[in-house]
């Protein structure tokens, strides 16, 4: 009995963040962490104007953009505590949903919707693949990163010298960040089931379908 009350005790004085909760109370909030990241996404682009502060300044979209994304990440990076993460996350939605609603602009929406089945279909298949072979996808993490910075820096000299960029390198980009899927999802099973590691969690992992979604529509509408 006192060994229960002292276990209890303790248990009390952990902060709530960081107290294991059951698997799948961590995966619900995972999930609807993400359906929250998504939803704010559609909002933004239901109801703000593509290019809005492209219009206004470019100098001011960039800086709002790399500044938010960065500080949004050290948060639900550096954090343990839950509700800091989650604002963390916020900061990492908002430019990232300025970036669809530019990529979207224009674009039908039987097409827009086909991007969004087949970025659900590669996700879905990324997050079975990845629990039948773990091991597979955590040892390849370090290549996905060489692999994905050698992309980033050969589509910079397409843009800046060639003035565009290659759909094989959009076909990179959709095999890499399917891979960071794969390798995040086991990162994120194989967790402490806290309420700060469910969100930290479901960022990664939004990252990574909204760049896969991006590079799945750019094909898409070459």
């Amino acid at each position: 009995m006192h060994q229960k009350q002292k276990q209890v005790q303790q248990q009390t004085r952990i902060p709530l963040s960081n107290r294991v909760i059951s698997k799948p109370l961590y995966h619900l909030i995972l999930g609807l962490t993400l359906c929250w990241g998504f939803g704010v996404n559609w909002w933004m682009v239901q109801n703000i104007h593509p290019t809005a502060f492209i219009d206004y300044s470019v100098l001011l979209f960039l800086g709002f953009y790399f500044g938010s994304f960065i500080l949004g990440c050290s948060l639900f990076q550096g954090s343990s505590n839950a509700l800091v993460s989650f604002i963390g996350f916020n900061l990492v939605v908002v430019p990232l949903g300025l970036v669809v609603n530019i990529a979207t602009d224009g674009v039908a929406t039987p097409l827009i919707t086909y991007a969004m089945e087949l970025t659900a279909l590669v996700t879905v298949t990324m997050m079975c693949l990845s629990m039948l072979f773990p091991g597979f996808f955590k040892s390849i993490i370090g290549k996905l990163a060489l692999v994905g910075l050698t992309l980033v820096a050969v589509e910079l000299v397409y843009i800046f010298v060639l003035g565009g960029s290659n759909i094989l390198i959009h076909a990179g980009m959709v095999v890499t960040f399917a891979g960071y899927i794969g390798y995040y999802w086991v990162h994120a099973c194989e967790q402490e089931p806290t309420l700060d590691n469910a969100i930290d969690a479901a960022a990664y992992l939004y990252m990574s379908i909204i760049n896969l979604f991006l590079r799945i529509l750019e094909i898409l509408k070459r």
